[in-house]
């Protein structure tokens, strides 16, 4: 993670078009700046009650080994009394980047607390700020007490979270002060009836509502967290309803989450925000952005994203931090990504390899300061020994990517969480940064043979002549152009998948590799692999994957314990035009880095 920021100050004034607060941010004390590692980072770092003193406050920040930590999440938002305290802990530690947390595609109602996710409440109270769905009127009145409401219409109706609000006596205009949250629990079409939880989710106190200009509006909701029903999209589109006061659902969002970080404000020595637990990647169900009564089309919501985006950008400024998961869609806006969950015990193989492949094909979109986060998440008290091996690779592949390693486990022992210290200071050395500069992508097993139509030449990905009779396709034809390899999907519908098959031989239960790189020779910004297909038994799948057409992607597919004899893989593709390969081999090798 060599960053180059004159390609981020490019074209600017330092004296003029940058505020002071931003210059500062650029300080080469910063060690995300200087291409140190193992860089360290604490996860939604605490605390986040109210602290009397600085000294209060300090007491309670991880300083391992006596070092602050290189990159800090931290949930500032719930006691702004506590906003001075880590300004300024910004100010006497400029080695480390301080990030204010938040959540940007969901939430519960302000003023609900989530027993799970501490981001989970919202500053959103006005029920025209969320994601509403097609709905229905109420044809027969209903009281405070009332559970079977009759409506005019089921069409719409589904199980989960709903708007009760009175209209006009047209209906077209909503008179959001009435208006209640329910939870449709059932529904009967052929009564014309719906099932109703009253007082939802933080909803105000069950009321009266009128036949004929009551609406009952279904809210599409985020099943990301845990908790079903309970986490609802904010409406970022240009649509949205204003409040009392004239503001969006965005204008109300940034305006909690970066007015502080301003210049002047109180936390104008926070270096930026990181949007985790849920971020603007899944596009809600069933929208009805405006309101009339037609599900919209994804594309607005999409462009709501990018204008929350840019205005995000435009308050931290150019060189202040944005960290969300990877959105390829707007990647001039976000620096790099918040990895949760990377080495995780349900399925800690695919996850290395998911983040690896993200990580590597970010790079190549990358147009800011690359900044990246991994962090170790639903342990259980019953693997230590597991995650001790998981926190080594965390570490390892973190140094590799240039990411930042989370020094805590969370909800881990004291015990482990000195081993993961141990691990990233070097030992009873306790040194920082002991690494030095990033190990590059070096990787181990493509040194090895290609096992494609038995190449044993380390440089064999790129023979097209000795690796093509070891490729088959389903649905499509394979042809070389130049120094490229195309796969060509047949002309017209199909059903199925265009599929390129991978043919070798395993002497003995291997574990093995295959890399690739490849563009989609269309306009589809992300174009699926599904989950790899394996002749053979396996002890561990390999990953699903994306490519898209913007750029080419170094991809890996890692393999454990797959069993001797002739093995096929299958590569299925989502539907497209071409695909072009730069280089594809398999090795008979773990895929480390």
């Amino acid at each position: 993670m060599d960053l180059d920021l004159s390609s981020t100050l490019a074209g600017v004034s330092a004296s003029a078009a940058i505020p002071l607060r931003h210059r500062s941010l650029t300080s080469p004390g910063k060690a995300v700046y200087q291409g140190k590692f193992p860089l360290t980072a604490e996860f939604r770092s605490g605390p986040r009650g109210y602290k009397k003193s600085y000294e209060d406050w300090v007491e309670h920040q991880l300083m391992p080994h006596g070092h602050a930590v290189d990159l800090q999440t931290n949930v500032l938002r719930f006691e702004p009394e506590n906003w001075e305290y880590a300004n300024r802990f910004a100010a006497e530690h400029p080695e480390t980047m301080v990030l204010s947390t938040w959540r940007a595609a969901s939430g519960m109602p302000k003023g609900v607390v989530d027993g799970g996710d501490p981001l989970g409440e919202s500053t959103i109270s006005f029920p025209g700020h969320w994601v509403l769905s097609p709905g229905t009127t109420l044809v027969q009145g209903i009281s405070p007490t009332s559970e079977i409401v009759q409506v005019a219409s089921t069409t719409n109706m589904r199980r989960g979270p709903a708007l009760l609000v009175e209209t006009t006596n047209n209906g077209n205009t909503k008179l959001w002060d009435r208006f209640e949250y329910v939870l449709i629990q059932g529904v009967d079409d052929g009564a014309n009836t719906v099932q109703v939880r009253r007082e939802f989710n933080g909803s105000p106190a069950a009321r009266v509502f009128p036949a004929g200009t009551t609406q009952l509006l279904p809210m599409p909701w985020d099943d990301r967290n845990r908790k079903p029903y309970t986490d609802w999209f904010f409406n970022l589109s240009d649509s949205c309803p204003r409040d009392g006061n004239g503001k969006t659902a965005m204008d109300t969002l940034l305006e909690d989450m970066v007015g502080p970080l301003r210049e002047g404000g109180p936390l104008d020595l926070i270096a930026g925000i990181d949007l985790a637990s849920g971020p603007l990647t899944v596009n809600p169900e069933f929208a009805d952005y405006d309101l009339d009564g037609i599900v919209d089309e994804d594309a607005i919501y999409r462009n709501g994203v990018k204008t929350f985006y840019k205005r995000i950008r435009e308050a931290i400024g150019q060189d202040g931090v944005l960290t969300t998961s990877l959105d390829y869609e707007f990647s001039e806006y976000i620096n790099g990504v918040n990895q949760e969950g990377l080495a995780n015990p349900d399925d800690p193989w695919e996850h290395v390899t998911r983040t690896v492949n993200n990580v590597l094909s970010w790079e190549k979109f990358a147009q800011l300061p690359v900044v990246g986060l991994a962090f170790q998440q639903h342990m259980d008290r019953e693997e230590t020994m597991l995650r001790v091996q998981l926190q080594r690779l965390l570490s390892g592949y973190s140094v590799c990517l240039g990411m930042a390693a989370d020094v805590e486990t969370g909800s881990g022992s004291e015990a482990l969480d000195e081993i993961k210290r141990i691990e990233l200071y070097k030992g009873d050395e306790a040194q920082p940064h002991w690494l030095g500069k990033a190990v590059s992508m070096s990787r181990p097993a493509a040194m090895t043979p290609n096992l494609l139509n038995g190449s044993n030449s380390n440089d064999k990905a790129k023979a097209w002549d000795t690796i093509v009779p070891s490729l088959g396709v389903k649905r499509g034809t394979l042809l070389v152009e130049e120094d490229e390899l195309v796969l060509r999907p047949d002309e017209g519908d199909f059903a199925g998948y265009l599929t390129l098959d991978l043919n070798f031989e395993l002497e003995k239960k291997s574990d093995f590799v295959v890399y690739m790189e490849a563009i989609s020779d269309d306009d589809q910004l992300l174009r699926k692999i599904l989950l790899p297909q394996i002749s053979v038994d396996v002890e561990h799948d390999a990953a699903r994957a994306e490519i898209t057409s913007k750029d080419y992607l170094p991809l890996s597919f890692y393999v454990r314990g797959a069993s001797a004899g002739t093995v096929t893989v299958g590569f299925r593709f989502e539907h497209g035009g071409d695909i072009r390969f730069r280089s594809l081999s398999v090795h008979k090798a773990a895929d480390t880095l």
